[in-house]
């Protein structure tokens, strides 16, 4: 088990809840509109959260080898990135 600092553990966990609100309120307001910029928006923060998250479980419980959870975050930062960029160019309602 990996020893990680508990500055690491807070500063994490205070943004991953905050990823959380702010993608409960993206789903909201897609469930409310029926916008497909919304979902994606939606999905992408959630990328983004679950990047965060699953980052410091793997880097906690598992003691992967060096960089696979940098790996990882990166990975599911950047499809987060990636879906909330195409967000900003859908503009039409779902079918």
């Amino acid at each position: 088990m990996a020893d990680l600092s508990p500055v690491f553990v807070i500063v994490t966990t205070v943004g991953v809840l905050a990823g959380t609100t702010v993608t409960f309120f993206a789903v909201r307001a897609a469930r409310r509109t029926d916008t497909r910029a919304l979902w994606f928006l939606a999905v992408g923060l959630a990328f983004l959260t679950v990047g965060a998250s699953a980052s410091v479980i793997v880097a906690a419980s598992l003691a992967p080898p060096s960089g696979m959870p940098e790996l990882g975050l990166s990975l599911l930062t950047s499809l987060g990135f990636v879906v909330i960029a195409y967000s900003l160019f859908v503009g039409d309602s779902l079918p």
